[in-house]
């Protein structure tokens, strides 16, 4: 459902597997990654309309906790600390996303 951008199936789905196990990294990832695909959807969306919004900020915003999550869990993957960092640049988090993007660069070497 993700690939195909249905973002609140597939985020409903990802919960229900994370009240099987709370600690399932996977899921808990890619609830994280459906919030950050949703607000760059809306974002795209009001750009291709010519339109200044920040409403997909709160999707951005709302993937935070996931990801913030999910590197406490498993702090060894590259490709989860440079979502994170993704995320924070986006809420223009400069001074976290730099450390998320650090993180991710040493892990890769």
């Amino acid at each position: 459902m993700l690939g195909s951008n249905e973002f609140q199936p597939s985020i409903d789905q990802f919960k229900k597997a994370t009240e099987i196990d709370p600690v399932y990294v996977n899921a808990i990832y890619n609830l994280g990654v459906a919030y950050l695909k949703w607000g760059d959807k809306l974002n795209e969306e009001a750009d291709a309309k010519g339109m200044k919004s920040d409403n997909y900020k709160t999707k951005i915003e709302a993937a935070l906790p996931y990801l913030e999550k999910v590197v406490q869990l498993d702090a060894t993957q590259a490709d989860m600390w440079e979502t994170l960092g993704k995320a924070y640049s986006i809420l223009s988090k400069q001074a976290d996303a730099k450390n998320a993007f650090d993180k991710a660069d040493q892990l890769r070497k």
